[in-house]
Parts: C-alpha cells; structure tokens; sequence
C-alpha cells in the first residue's frame, strides 16, 4: 500500500484451496478416508498435508499423554489447536482461526481465494462471460446451442441467418458500429442474475452515452421500477392477455460476418452427458405442449408432486421458457382453451414463476445476501457433506434417488426440488449458496429469480415463510 512518500508492507497468507488447486494432481481429496492422512506432492515439488477433523481428534487425545506430562507448551498449544480445528467446520475455516490467533496482532491479513464475498469483488474482473460463472453448465449450454441451431434455421428461412458473437456485448456492439450507424438497440428485458444486472447497467450507460435507443420488451409479466404486490397482480394478467404478434414478412439479408456457435470446448465445462434430458429447440418445446395440453394435463393436478409420474404429468416445459423457446404469453393463451381444474392449476404456477422472478428484479442481491440479516453466516461450510449430498451418496435412500435422478435428467418436480435444497441446509448445515450454486448447474431450466427465492425459502432465511424440513 502506497500513501504519499511511505511504504507500508501488509504481510498476506494466502489461504489455498485443494479442490480448487489444478497443480495438486496426486492429492485426490474424494476417496480420503475419515481415519487417515495422505501426503502427497504438487508439481512443483511442495509437500501438502491433507487431515481430516475426526481422525485430528484423534491425534490430540493422544498428544495430551504424550506430550502435556514435558512440555511446558504443550497444554497452551493444544487448547489452541482444539479451538481451531475442533471448533469449526472446516479445514479451512480452522486454518483461518489458527493463523489469525498467532499472527493477527501482527497486521496478517488472511486471504481465502476460494470465499465467495472475496469472489464477488471481482465478479466483473474475473467473470467476463455469462457462461463462466458456477451457476452454468455443459448441459444448459448443450440445450442452448439446440435452441440456437433450431432459432437459426428458422431465421434462415426468412432470409436473414443468426449473426453470432462470443465476448463482451459492448464490444460486439463497437464492432457493428464500424459498418453501421446504430439508431437503436432492440432486445427483450431479462431478469437474470448479478452478472447480467451489472452488465445492462453497462449497456445502459453504453447506450446513453452514443446517444442509442435502448427497447426493451417484456418477456415474463415482470415490471421494472417501483412495484408492490397490487401493481403486480393486475397488470402480470394484462400483459399476458396481450395480443402476440405474427411475422408475415422476410427479412432483409444483412450483409455482415455470420459468425459460429462456439465449440464445445470453449466454455471448458466438466463433463455433464445428462442422457435423460429433453432437447432444446422451439420445435421440440412446441411439441411439447401439444403434447401436454393434449394427454398429459388430465393428470396435472393429481400427480404435479409424484416424484416418479410427475415427469409424465407436469408440463416440462420450464427449460423451453429459461431458453426463450416459448413465451409465457403463448402457453397461457393456449392453456385458455381448456376450462377446467387441471388447466387452472397450469396457470396459478404461471403466475408463481412471474412472481418469483420479479423479487428478484426487485431485490438482486437476494442471490447472496439472506433475506433477513439475523441469518448472516449462520451455516457452516462442509465440502464433505456438500459431495455427498451432489453425488446422491447420503444414505437416505428417497433423498438420494432424488439428487441422482436430477443428475441424469435434469430436471424435478418441484416438492423434491425444495426437498433436497432443505435437506441440505438444515440436515447437513451447509450454506444455501454454496448448495443452491450446485443445484443451479443441475438444473437445465435454471431461472435465477425462481432459484434462488426458493433456495432463501427452503433454508429459513426469508424470516416470514414457515420452515420447511
């Protein structure tokens, strides 16, 4: 730190974290036994110590014989090294205790690379794609470039093929800008999560500096600005209600650089098949709904909860809604068409889906901040519990067959969803936003608003909903 002429040195302890730590190739952190440690060398030639808690324990009750009977720093260490590693949840966590202790009066500053407030930081440094965040994935990004490929041929059949750019959006925009003079910039409004708030913040100062129009249209029956649940609900019906235009005519062919869809490698996500998940494309989503509005809705209402019929029953229409494949104003107009229980009932979960985005449009920092303050920093983190719990390895059989068929589908009902969300938060303890981070990448119909609203809800953070375990 600079100030003026003086120098300060702030000494630092940078905190690593394995799983995040691409060098520690012979440390394999899954199959570590409760009873054991495992040294293990990084290709740099540094040596790691791997200890779990329990096994720790251990280890202390049988230095307190060996060591406290002739050591005059025995028993001062020892309580210390209990208060650290016995008294938290995690390695980390414990580590942070224990240098802070011996070091802190020093002006040590601890850095944890791998905590997510020091992530968020710098969000708009290190995130400079949508698609790089934890909360995306492999198979929402296959479901996407489908949904592009069947927007594209549909395009080309009017005349003018999709023009694709990968990168910042603003200077996608600057590129256009030395072949045409933008008068105006046409999209549909979207209620994403943080990164995409600040990035049309940056697109709105952008527009407004070139002197560019900026349209955006509603998408969902979700307001921008000042609104309450009264203003909500009588104008979510209203747009709804609205006529839906029809393209009649081609389109003019623009003479510009097409571009390509990126290749699956680009985005280098981990490998996630997700063989049971259904296809992206307009096409397949309008499918669908034929499909739906025809057969599938005569049991809506009795088996919209089932966790095994509700994948034949409930709409599964969600991922084609995330993507854009199909509008809400669409389903619901064709829903109109039926008059009965089962087709009142489709439409109630249409609104709940608007109601829940437009908390989130209300309040965007509902993606990591609880709800209600009291509830700041009340779980521990557990990268133990948190695998299991992924990988459907709990031991309770209905929850685990639960996670594993997400995991090969995709998709759940809701029950099951706030089902497994709960488990984690109030069972296994685990913070809400690292479980809701990793639910976010399972689901291909991942929708921030509705995400994490549900994950607040689930975990007893809101302060006025009933807890639900």
């Amino acid at each position: 730190v600079i100030i003026g002429s003086f120098y300060f040195i702030m000494p630092t302890y940078e905190l690593y974290s394995i799983n995040n730590d691409p060098d520690l190739i012979d440390i394999d952190i899954e199959y570590l036994k409760e009873d054991a440690i495992k040294l293990g060398l990084d290709l740099q030639g540094g040596l790691y110590i791997v200890l779990e808690l329990d096994y720790f324990s251990y280890l202390l009750s049988k230095s307190n014989k060996e060591l406290i009977s002739n050591k005059k720093w025995a028993k001062p260490v020892l309580k210390l090294l209990k208060e650290a590693y016995l008294g938290q949840g995690s390695l980390s966590a414990a580590t942070r205790q224990l240098i802070h202790h011996l070091f802190g009066k020093y002006g040590l500053v601890v850095v944890d690379g791998d905590d997510r407030r020091l992530k968020e930081k710098f969000r708009d440094i290190i995130e400079d794609d949508l698609w790089a965040q934890n909360t995306h994935s492999d198979r929402q990004w296959q479901f996407c470039k489908e949904s592009l490929i069947d927007l594209n041929q549909d395009l080309k059949s009017l005349g003018q093929q999709l023009v694709i750019r990968t990168g910042d959006v603003i200077e996608a925009f600057k590129e256009i800008s030395k072949s045409f003079k933008i008068m105006g910039i046409y999209s549909h409004q979207e209620t994403g999560d943080y990164y995409t708030y600040k990035r049309d913040q940056k697109i709105r100062n952008w527009t407004i500096k070139h002197n560019i129009i900026w349209k955006e249209y509603l998408q969902f029956a979700v307001f921008r600005g000042k609104t309450d649940r009264d203003f909500w609900s009588n104008n979510w019906k209203k747009h709804l209600e609205k006529k839906i235009p029809q393209i009649k005519q081609k389109l003019n062919t623009v003479n510009f650089r097409l571009g390509n869809i990126p290749n699956d490698d680009f985005f280098k996500f981990k490998e996630d098949k997700c063989l049971g998940r259904l296809k992206g494309g307009r096409k397949e989503g309008l499918l669908r709904l034929e499909i739906f509005l025809k057969k599938d809705i005569y049991l809506y209402r009795k088996n919209i909860s089932n966790p095994d019929k509700s994948k034949d029953n409930c709409s599964r229409l969600s991922p084609y809604i995330t993507w854009g494949c199909l509008s809400i104003r669409e389903i619901y107009k064709k829903a109109n068409f039926r008059n009965d229980i089962n087709s009142k009932m489709f439409k109630s979960r249409l609104a709940w889906h608007c109601h829940f985005i437009q908390k989130l449009e209300s309040e965007p920092e509902l993606e990591f901040k609880e709800f209600h303050s009291f509830f700041n920093n009340l779980r521990t983190k557990n990268d133990r519990f948190l695998r299991l719990w992924s990988e459907g390895n709990t031991g309770y059989p209905f929850l685990d067959a639960c996670m594993r068929s997400l995991n090969h589908n995709g998709w759940l009902n809701f029950r099951m969803r706030a089902m497994l969300m709960s488990f984690a938060s109030y069972n296994l303890w685990i913070p809400w936003q690292e479980s809701g981070e990793i639910l976010a990448r399972k689901f291909v119909d991942y929708e921030p608003g509705i995400h994490w609203c549900q994950c607040q809800m689930q975990s007893g953070t809101t302060s006025i909903n009933t807890n639900r375990i």
